[in-house]
């Protein structure tokens, strides 16, 4: 990141620090996403599991944050250092029968991490991260998180420390880790400062009918043994520790190996751990070195840490007739350091692909989002470009209150823009329902620069289920060839259809390559699914794909229609708002504002998907499907001339010149509703759901374009019974629905690829249960 001397001159008023952000892109995007995303917009589910700090696989007696953290040790503490075999390699899933890895937390614990799966997350990066999540929902440190870790494919050697192991073999074991005897004490803990041991799998520990739900836990219960801190070294310090590995009947059975260990330096190094920063800091010390042990054929990332600006989806997509692309994403600002409220906006500066300048594009606000220490504010563009000069990359700009503005450059590479070659969305697809063979068909449709070099390929990398019982699934990697059609502008169209066995198709991901260009990482998840031809994706009007609940018309005018653009026709004036659009899309045409006209909104607004368009204050494009519920027919104030053509009229101060395309309306966005039956699955209900005790926690899934019959074909593949939809992006499995029922008005979310459908609301679920 490089600060331009605007904001130098004004930093101390914006934020105490700005760290240089990575460059993007980077290998650890997928990881820092499912890191640091665990509230609101955008939200990664993976801390769901391990919030609050007790939650328990729907099982008595059991808490998954302590569970994620032995299943990370147990991986990693077979490793031998002398020798560079082993380490944090998701061997463990290959494991879990041996008498070392006894009792259901290991098993339970890859069935989670396996949904988060994919090229750019292995398991093993997500057992430390994990760790990571654990530790840090529990209130203790932060553990540094590396990225850049190897799944093993087979089984490790054995070696996990055991109970009844002598006290010199833990020494010994310890050392073959890494770790010296100081280290093997601050590990041991960390590890148990929260948890508990399992009467049934340790009954020489706990006996049976002693403990609430046969689980005694390391750290007395009345002092907040759900929270990660010194309690289990103060106790063992005082006398008057509970820990079931200390005291109690394992000292008979020879298994105290708790105190065993802590008392191994005659209680020099636990003394130190009853100082609760002590332990804090050297808990962050010895769990990062625990999880960085990795084989030596391993390089892992610098720690992964938060963007301050990163780019989200950005996408280049061919309009027809192929003189545009419309270039759509988000831009996601860390609002840790810089207040929110402060920004006034934020704005891409683009350079053309010979490298000289192009033009701005305008975001607006699209959400907010958070983690366990820092906030977000996503903001959203979409421009449209010229083809021929098309775009390399861009900087963004954040002007805040009082005049200041940030530069961001990526380090001074400039966010890269790849168009050589781009995918196709709307002309690809995967179908939702399967064939005979239960089989789906995917489509993937890519635009290749026609004078570049090289051919394009789609590279897919699906999951397969594992033979033997084994809940990590395989990730399978295949290459085609895409065959060359019509060439549209600058660019050709290439396609490839092929089959993809229907478990876990809506989980693979892919990439479209050229030669060294590459679009990359995609989700067959999101594409749609149905193609549509090249030409004809934006004639599909939405106001013939979704219910017209409310037309609002314009009153009689007798001036003259202003000049259009073939398919457009004029809708009249309208009242407009700052705080409520009446189209909810700005829209950065070619040229910028200074060349607008009617007809260049127009046709903008067509590239990037909208049927609806209009003028406003001369300079200003807005797009839209539908307009806002506050929005009013206006008999006058359409009267400013267009930047781009006086003899124009663009709209006015608050007042839009208003276009429908190919016969669409001023058409109220209808109330989105449920459906009767979805693929087999029957409505319930709306139901109350919470972060902290879901409703569904069998599997889940979240992307920008779900729709019920996604949701519904995700949670068939994996056998549940049960789905939900929630918060409009958020899909969740299971095999039954308790919890209390509401009223439908509050499941009134859109879903976010079907306006027309309720995906249920902010701890709202619509609820479909198996016929």
């Amino acid at each position: 990141m490089k600060l331009s001397l605007t904001l130098l001159a004004a930093a101390a008023a914006l934020t105490p620090c700005l760290a240089a952000d990575p460059t993007w892109p980077s290998s650890i995007d997928e990881l820092e996403d499912i890191m640091y995303l665990t509230q609101g917009y955008r939200k990664r589910t993976f801390t769901d599991s391990v919030t609050p700090c007790d939650k328990s696989p729907n099982t008595a007696g059991r808490m998954n944050a302590a569970e994620w953290i032995r299943t990370a040790f147990h991986d990693m503490s077979t490793a031998d250092t002398y020798n560079g075999i082993g380490g944090l390699d998701a061997s463990l899933q290959f494991e879990i029968g041996r008498s070392e890895n006894i009792g259901p937390a290991f098993e339970t614990t890859f069935i989670f991490l396996q949904t988060f799966l994919t090229v750019r997350s292995s398991i093993s990066d997500l057992l430390a991260l994990s760790m990571y999540t654990a530790v840090r929902a529990c209130g203790g440190p932060i553990v540094p998180i590396r990225g850049g870790r190897i799944d093993a494919t087979e089984a490790g050697s054995t070696g996990v420390p055991q109970p009844e192991n002598p006290t010199q073999t833990f020494v010994s074991q310890f050392l073959r880790m890494g770790f010296n005897t100081s280290e093997m004490i601050e590990v041991t803990a960390c590890g148990h400062t929260i948890g508990g041991v399992h009467a049934a799998q340790f009954p020489l520990i706990v006996a049976d009918g002693t403990a609430k739900n046969n689980y005694a836990l390391f750290d007395d219960a009345t002092q907040a043994q759900t929270k990660f801190d010194n309690g289990i070294a103060r106790d063992w310090v005082a006398g008057n520790t509970t820990n079931p590995m200390a005291v109690g009947i394992s000292v008979a059975s020879k298994r105290d190996s708790d105190g065993r260990v802590f008392g191994v330096d005659k209680n020099v190094t636990i003394k130190a751990l009853t100082n609760p920063v002590v332990f804090q800091d050297r808990c962050k010390v010895v769990l990062a070195k625990m999880i960085d042990v990795v084989p030596p054929t391993v390089n892992l990332t610098e720690p992964i840490k938060p963007y301050e600006i990163k780019p989200v989806n950005p996408q280049l997509t061919l309009v027809a007739p192929g003189t545009t692309l419309s270039f759509t994403g988000e831009i996601r600002v860390r609002t840790t350091v810089r207040a929110a409220d402060k920004i006034s906006s934020v704005k891409i500066v683009y350079k053309n692909r010979d490298g000289e300048a192009g033009g701005s594009i305008t975001a607006t606000t699209a959400g907010t989002g958070s983690g366990f220490d820092d906030s977000f504010t996503f903001y959203k563009f979409a421009g449209s470009i010229d083809s021929t000069t098309s775009i390399s990359s861009f900087t963004v700009e954040i002007a805040v209150d009082g005049g200041a503005t940030e530069t961001h450059d990526n380090n001074g590479k400039g966010y890269p823009v790849e168009d050589s070659v781009i995918l196709q969305t709307p002309q690809s697809c995967m179908e939702l329902f399967t064939d005979a063979d239960n089989n789906r068909t995917l489509t993937v449709v890519a635009a290749k620069r026609t004078a570049s070099t090289g051919t394009p390929a789609l590279e897919l990398d699906s999951l397969k289920a594992r033979p033997n019982g084994l809940v990590v699934p395989l990730i399978v990697h295949s290459s085609l060839p895409m065959t060359a059609g019509k060439s549209y502008g600058p660019y050709t169209l290439y396609s490839v259809t092929t089959k993809i066995g229907s478990t876990l198709s809506l989980r693979a991901t892919f990439d479209v390559t050229s030669g060294t260009a590459k679009d990359v990482f995609k989700r067959t998840v999101n594409l749609p699914g149905n193609c549509v031809p090249f030409g004809s994706d934006t004639t599909t009007s939405s106001t013939t794909a979704q219910p017209s609940s409310t037309t609002v018309s314009p009153p009689t005018s007798t001036s003259t229609t202003p000049p259009q653009s073939t398919g457009w026709a004029s809708l009249g004036c309208y009242t407009d708002s700052t705080t409520s659009r009446t189209l909810p899309y700005i829209a950065s045409p070619a040229g910028g504002s200074a060349t607008l006209t009617n007809a260049l909104c127009q046709s903008t607004c067509k590239s990037l998907g909208y049927v609806l368009a209009g003028t406003e204050y001369s300079g200003e494009c807005y797009c839209g499907n539908y307009i806002s519920s506050t929005a009013k027919p206006a008999t006058s104030g359409c009267d400013m001339a267009c930047k781009g053509d006086a003899a124009q009229k663009c709209g006015g101060s608050d007042r839009l010149s208003l276009y429908g395309f190919d016969g669409a309306k001023a058409v109220v966005a209808p109330v989105p509703k449920s459906k009767k039956s979805v693929n087999g699955y029957k409505y319930q209900g709306c139901y109350i759901d919470s972060r902290d005790a879901r409703v569904l926690a069998g599997s889940s899934l979240a992307h920008d374009g779900l729709t019920l019959e996604k949701c519904a074909a995700f949670c068939k593949e994996g056998g549940y019974k049960v789905f939900g939809a929630e918060y409009g992006r958020e899909c969740w499995c299971g095999d039954e629905a308790k919890s209390t029922k509401v009223g439908e008005e509050q499941c009134d979310q859109p879903c976010g690829g079907d306006a027309s459908e309720a995906c249920g609301e902010g701890d709202r679920l619509s609820v479909y249960v198996k016929a």
